[in-house]
């Protein structure tokens, strides 16, 4: 099942030349490395760290994911039996200043314009500010319809976002569609607050599927289902396709600096990466079974590291195993520019570079048996741990 055009794409509006995928000065927007999802930050992270407060937030689910910006950070909770989500905003100075309320989905940060962005409790589309923890929610647009939110990614004033309908109990699969929308500014409201001047740039939807997972190179989208892998440029136009074997399920994408980029997927249950290239698969190679819930991590020279729950392994940039280690902790972690790779075992921050050198750079309190979500900036690092938040130096 190929992804159908709707409407036609507003060539008049104006999209990135490219995306840039080496950590910037300014803030990552995403513990998994901003709108690229390479997992690089500007942070050096091989040093040893020092705590500089601890934030316990109100009583309520624990910590799931991070979301950093400048010397702030963001926490989203575990999502309740009803699929709401509450995101607590911490200062930088560690203290709880605002409890946003949503639906559960992805979150993303607008850095330049300092604007949280995800479903509100009436699942539409909804833009909070950072700047002012007073202001009312804003509507975005209201065309989800109900739809669940599986991706936002922010790429200059573009907003792209994947949805999907909610599959019935026991009906078939539904339908999955991506939009690329144009934000100009968040100043011109209606009375309702509703956003003006939103501009649908494009969009396609695609049936039949349980899933997609979505990824970025420097030219655009990346589509992957149990069907195909699908490219397209900034307004959804075709650069290629690849259609997928039998019994596939994608699981996470991101790009290499070379133009390719990795997919990690199941193919008839076995977990593997693969190195793929606009309308093609280059290589495939047979993972770990401990590795199906990781992350990638793309250091500087196209290796990836790949951080399961109970196993952390590195890979060359042809695929070839560099090292492996047992751990427990979150199946997340940050890499640098310099290759070096943070990840947590236990109760203690662990960075190891593509030799293998390990280092502890941090150790939490005793209290504290497993460390959860990373989360840098090239100003300070954070980790998650329950209903607590690190703030490290």
């Amino acid at each position: 099942m190929s992804w159908r055009e709707i409407g036609e794409a507003r060539l008049d509006e104006p999209v990135p030349d490219a995306l840039t995928l080496r950590a910037p000065s300014e803030a990552w927007p995403h513990v998994s490395g901003g709108a690229a999802g390479n997992g690089r930050v500007a942070l050096e992270l091989g040093y040893t760290r020092g705590l500089l407060w601890t934030c316990e937030l109100p009583e309520g689910p624990p910590v799931l994911e991070l979301l950093a910006l400048g010397d702030r950070v963001l926490a989203l909770r575990t999502p309740a039996r009803d699929r709401r989500q509450r995101v607590e905003l911490i200062d930088g100075e560690g203290r709880h200043v605002r409890t946003i309320e949503g639906l559960c989905g992805d979150w993303a940060i607008d850095v330049p314009r300092e604007m949280l962005v995800g479903r509100t409790t009436d699942a539409e589309l909804g833009a909070w500010s950072l700047r002012d923890p007073q202001a009312r929610p804003i509507l975005v647009f209201n065309r989800l319809g109900g739809r669940e939110v599986d991706a936002l990614r922010f790429v200059d004033d573009l907003l792209i976002a994947l949805t999907h309908e909610p599959r019935t109990l026991g009906g078939p699969p539904s339908d999955v569609m991506i939009d690329v929308v144009r934000i100009p500014s968040y100043g011109d409201l209606s009375r309702w607050r509703t956003l003006r001047g939103v501009t649908r740039v494009a969009e396609r939807i695609t049936d039949q599927i349980d899933r997609a997972v979505i990824g970025l190179d420097p030219a655009g989208v990346i589509l992957a289902t149990e069907h195909e892998l699908w490219w397209g440029d900034w307004r959804l136009r075709q650069r290629g396709r690849r259609t997928l074997e039998a019994a596939t399920v994608p699981l996470r994408s991101c790009p290499r600096d070379d133009g390719s980029g990795w997919l990690l997927a199941e193919h008839e249950g076995r977990t593997q990466l693969w190195q793929v290239v606009v309308g093609k698969r280059i290589a495939a190679h047979l993972l770990d079974a401990g590795l199906a819930d990781a992350e990638l991590l793309v250091g500087p020279d196209d290796g990836v590291v790949v951080p399961g729950s109970t196993q952390v392994a590195s890979f060359d940039p042809e695929g070839a195993e560099r090292w492996s280690v047992a751990r427990e902790g979150d199946p997340t972690g940050l890499i640098d520019e310099h290759g070096i790779a943070l990840f947590s075992d236990a109760g203690s921050l662990i960075s190891m570079d593509s030799d293998g050198a390990r280092a502890t750079v941090w150790i939490a309190p005793e209290s504290i048996a497993r460390l959860g979500p990373l989360a840098a900036t090239n100003e300070r690092l954070w980790v998650g741990a329950d209903r607590l938040v690190f703030g490290l130096r």
